[in-house]
């Protein structure tokens, strides 16, 4: 949701999956309308806002309640709905496109699309950006190591076809900073995702490495989009923001650790299989 409409404007809140909305106008251009937005989560002054009804590589972002759903020939993403037209990630979901997937059946993608609940899909939650810190409880004694929060492959995409600063030098912290074209690849290529099965939390380090500095903290029960191995096929990527910065970083997390034995159960693959 933009204070204007346009990609350069100010993001003042996000809507979610599922959630219905109330709009207004549309812009000169006929692919924004105009919405009254509510700050502070709900407490603040009611402003107006601009929802982008279709993004040029996202695909359709916000469509009426009970709008027939498209059945052409583009292939299927595994939430039941369609991907639009040259759309690289799933409107619905985020899930990136499979290349040369055949259409199935139309009638069984229809049913499945409109038997599919309104609900926040796994990993969606409020953006806010640049200013989003990380969610962790004063009780763990790590978190004073650091101020990385995990993003999931929903902010991931968001982030791929959005401008930021990119640094091109590593912090304090030692985190190798993350550039634009890194997230692109990551998003097309997909992620694993990944559940924290050892209590009560897990480090999140600078480097895949022991040694490494822990600038977070993942607990028990997350589950977390990841992407890609180490070199020692033992440490799982992860993007990260760092609390009270705009700056985007690569992360690690041990997946097994001798003594303890695995830290981390693989949920589901990149092309959906678990």
């Amino acid at each position: 949701l933009r204070k204007a409409p346009s990609l350069e404007a100010r993001v003042l809140g996000a809507a979610c999956a599922g959630e219905l909305v109330e709009l207004f106008e549309w812009d000169e251009t006929r692919r924004w309308r105009k919405m009254h937005y509510r700050l502070r989560g709900g407490h603040g002054s009611l402003v107006e806002t601009w929802v982008m009804m279709r993004h040029p590589q996202l695909g359709t972002l916000v469509r009426r309640p009970g709008e027939a759903v498209d059945v052409g020939t583009t292939p299927p993403c595994r939430c039941g709905s369609r991907f639009d037209e040259k759309a690289l990630f799933c409107s619905h979901c985020g899930a990136k496109r499979p290349d040369g997937e055949v259409a199935e059946d139309a009638a069984t993608a229809l049913a499945a699309a409109l038997s599919r609940p309104l609900c926040q899909p796994r990993g969606l939650r409020p953006i806010q950006w640049p200013s989003a810190e990380p969610q962790t409880e004063a009780t763990d004694p790590h978190v004073a190591a650091g101020n990385l929060r995990v993003l999931t492959n929903m902010e991931i995409a968001y982030l791929a076809v959005e401008a930021f600063d990119e640094e091109t030098s590593m912090g304090e912290d030692g985190c190798a900073p993350v550039s634009s074209k890194e997230l692109i690849d990551s998003c097309i290529l997909g992620c694993d995702v990944y559940e924290v099965c050892h209590r009560p939390f897990v480090a999140v380090r600078n480097t895949p490495d022991l040694a490494g500095r822990i600038v977070g903290v993942c607990h028990y029960g997350d589950k977390l989009d990841t992407f890609g191995w180490d070199d020692t096929g033992t440490w799982r990527r992860v993007f990260g923001k760092i609390g009270g910065e705009n700056r985007y970083v690569n992360a690690w997390i041990l997946t097994q650790k001798e003594g303890v034995g695995p830290v981390l159960r693989l949920v589901e693959t990149a092309d959906g299989t678990t």
